[in-house]
């Protein structure tokens, strides 16, 4: 009797590729992680079976069943989708058919809190505001987004986010009230110290003091003011973006104001800044801008900022400090201005005769002294005889 032949199961890497999909599909809806797992290490090439990257047709069959259950499924498994969505959009295949899901915003947005280092969600967004004339206005309305890109910020993840933070606040008239401040205000301040992320995180900060609790937590954060000051008075591209926050904060409340003014060498920067010819014009009328802000809660010590300039002799620079004493809200009479000035004048010419004196050297200036000492003597003897 002739055996029948028995059909053998494909175990071709071709034959495979359907079941890793339903195998990634059936974890999904059920949660079930390691399997979940297996089948996204087995989509990325990590399997010897497959040993390659996914093809259309399973990207095709993976990302809308991770897109769904990342947006729709129970906390665990939106978590676990958006965990394996941040491996797979390594790949190309997977990256196209995201781009071309109608429901990615929110989708990219939970990829991004899942994975805050990976660079792949953040370069899909800033490529699409730097291409999409419709992208802004989209992603300001995406429920979660801009809160997502400040938690890539935070944590020191990809660079594309804070350009694409950045590049969204200028571009829309985003609800800055939409932002999560207590998280946002420590990130930017961290990010405005490093020198590549700089203009960008200055564009926000000052975007963001728009937000009715913003101003007070610039104020109060550690090292808020000293940031904003140092990007502000470095004569570079995010000065005037970081003056302009300076300003916002102070003139939100005359305590703000003041806060702002007693900063340690703040009101000296600034005044410095406001009253120079040299370099951009436009950081200086933000420096003035500032400086005028500040003097709504602490008038004195911004008159007392503006004295030295006043001793120079740069006629600009006395010109630029005359009128800021004479503009409101300091409003001082041009006969006190005039008494500051001729007063500065002559405490500089005074600092001037002392530096001379310092420097000549110890042997002199002793008998300097000395022979002081005795034509004083003289005088008073002879004043004594008469």
């Amino acid at each position: 009797m002739k055996r029948s032949a028995v059909a053998r199961p494909d175990t071709s890497p071709e034959a495979k590729r359907p079941a890793v999909a339903t195998t990634l599909g059936l974890a999904v809806r059920c949660a079930i992680n390691d399997a979940a797992l297996a089948a996204v290490a087995a989509l990325r090439g990590a399997d010897s079976t497959l040993g390659a990257p996914p093809s259309p047709d399973d990207a095709a069959a993976v990302v809308p069943l991770l897109l769904h259950a990342a947006v729709s499924g129970p906390a665990e498994t939106a978590a676990l989708a958006a965990g394996a969505l941040a491996d797979l959009l390594s790949q190309e295949p997977c990256r196209k058919v995201l781009a071309g899901a109608p429901r990615r915003l929110p989708v990219l947005a939970a990829v991004m809190r899942a994975a805050p280092a990976a660079p792949h969600a953040p370069q899909m967004l800033l490529d699409e505001l730097q291409t999409s004339y419709w992208a802004p206005s989209c992603m300001a309305r995406a429920e979660g987004l801009l809160d997502a890109l400040i938690w890539v910020v935070a944590q020191g993840g990809s660079p594309h986010a804070v350009d694409a933070l950045s590049l969204l606040c200028s571009n829309v008239q985003a609800d800055p009230a939409s932002v999560d401040v207590g998280v946002a205000v420590p990130a930017l301040i961290t990010v405005l110290g490093a020198t590549a992320a700089r203009p960008a995180a200055a564009s926000v900060l000052r975007w963001l003091t728009q937000h009715p609790s913003a101003p007070r937590l610039i104020a109060e954060a550690d090292g808020a003011l000293a940031a904003l000051l140092r990007a502000g008075t470095a004569l570079t591209p995010p000065s005037v973006d970081a003056l302009k926050a300076i300003a916002a904060v102070a003139k939100s409340a005359p305590d703000l104001a003041g806060a702002v003014a007693s900063a340690r060498g703040v009101l000296p920067a600034l005044a410095y800044a406001a009253t120079r010819e040299a370099g951009d014009e436009a950081i200086r009328l933000a420096a003035r801008e500032a400086l005028l802000a500040c003097a709504t809660g602490a008038g004195g010590a911004v008159v007392t900022a503006l004295v030295p300039p006043l001793g120079l002799q740069d006629a600009a620079v006395r010109a630029h400090t005359l009128e800021l004493l004479t503009e409101y809200p300091l409003s001082l009479p041009r006969a006190a201005v005039e008494a500051l000035e001729a007063a500065a004048l002559e405490a500089a010419v005074l600092r001037a005769e002392v530096k001379e004196l310092r420097a000549l050297p110890v042997s002199t200036r002793a008998a300097i002294v000395e022979l002081a000492g005795a034509m004083r003597a003289g005088m008073m003897a002879g004043t004594a005889s008469r």
